[in-house]
């Protein structure tokens, strides 16, 4: 049994809402079935996903990424929690009503979205990092953003910030 057939008969024993089969069942979905189509997805990826998990793991990026990771409704490709950027490996599969849906959802939530086609992965792997690259900040804004953090914490919420001292750093 191929790995379509294997998905399409998951789906259709857990009764799951799929982007790959053009559904999207709102606000009602199950926790426990998400969790159960990420961990089947994380373990039947497509060619272009275990190319993209090979240049994305273990910090290859200088990042950490998670791969197949529910968030809401909805599972993404992959995502770096830290820097809410999710990247989406896209192929003959996908549903532009309901990408739509869910990119709507998702930078609702704070998440900046790139989508790749699965042919050009598996024959631009070289575009394709420097396209990632482009879209990670650099270390030393992420430094200014975390000290500003600790700082407006340390502060407590009923604190104001001294004069000369602006919140935004960048």
């Amino acid at each position: 049994m191929g790995m379509k057939t294997r998905l399409a008969k998951f789906l259709s024993d857990s009764n799951i809402s799929s982007p790959q089969r053009g559904e999207d069942k709102g606000e009602g979905v199950n926790k426990h079935r998400i969790l159960s189509l990420a961990k089947h997805n994380r373990r039947n990826p497509t060619i272009a996903e275990q190319k993209m998990w090979a240049l994305l793991r273990r910090k290859n990026l200088g990042y950490t990424f998670k791969r197949q990771h529910p968030i809401g409704n909805y599972i993404v490709d992959f995502v770096c929690l830290e820097i809410k950027l999710v990247i989406e490996c896209d192929g003959g599969q996908h549903n532009d009503v309901v990408d739509s849906k869910r990119s709507c959802f998702l930078e609702s939530k704070g998440f900046k979205i790139i989508r790749f086609w699965n042919n050009d992965i598996l024959s631009n792997l070289d575009g394709i990092t420097i396209v990632i690259k482009q879209n990670l900040p650099s270390p030393v804004l992420l430094a200014a953003r975390g000290a500003e953090q600790n700082f407006l914490s340390q502060m407590g919420e009923d604190k104001q910030i001294p004069n000369g001292i602006e919140k935004d750093l960048l």
